[in-house]
């Protein structure tokens, strides 16, 4: 077996494609995972954060899936489709979190300094609400909802991630609103 050669990684990986630090990385350049790391956590944590509605479990999955993202890159084929990639590793991981049956606890984050404590204990409180409501949706609509609002993603975006016509997105997409302000007592 021969040793792979470390390669350092140049200060311009801010400018380098998502696909070109997996390739990086496989090759075993210094820094280059790190730099998609720190390029996609946020968005990773946000995104498992909706799905499950509690900071705790949305730390785990996020976590998991950055531990699987670098057990990948070996078997890593860029096609300009890292992104897709990565939520769907994300995904995979918040319903194997739910399926695990650890209860999804919506957690409330620690509270920001506010000049009015009533207002952010009336957030904390519909946070929890619309968390409890989430976490009783479908996974179908879950998934959509948390794609659609946790990750900014277009309709054609996630259609393409979950291999869905458009069509079919919008209607869970229209279902799953309509299933949370029913939930929620909220009338449209």
């Amino acid at each position: 077996m021969t040793k792979l050669e470390v390669i350092p990684l140049r200060p311009d990986s801010t400018e380098r494609s998502d696909d070109d630090l997996m390739r990086l990385a496989r090759a075993g350049a210094a820094g280059a995972f790190e730099a998609l790391v720190r390029r996609h956590q946020t968005s990773t944590l946000r995104l498992c954060y909706r799905y499950l509605g509690s900071t705790s479990l949305a730390q785990d999955a996020a976590q998991n899936t950055l531990v699987e993202l670098y057990r990948y890159v070996p078997r890593y084929e860029p096609r300009g489709q890292f992104p897709a990639l990565l939520r769907r590793i994300a995904l995979n991981q918040c319903r194997m979190l739910v399926r695990s049956k650890r209860r999804v606890d919506p957690g409330v984050d620690a509270p920001s300094p506010a000049e009015d404590p009533e207002a952010e204990i009336l957030r904390a409180e519909r946070q929890r609400e619309l968390s409890r409501a989430l976490s009783k949706l479908p996974e179908r609509h879950r998934r959509v909802i948390a794609l659609r609002f946790g990750a900014d993603l277009t309709y054609q975006e996630i259609a393409d991630n979950i291999g869905r016509p458009i069509g079919t997105v919008r209607s869970r997409i229209f279902d799953g609103l309509k299933k949370l302000r029913r939930t929620l007592g909220v009338e449209s």
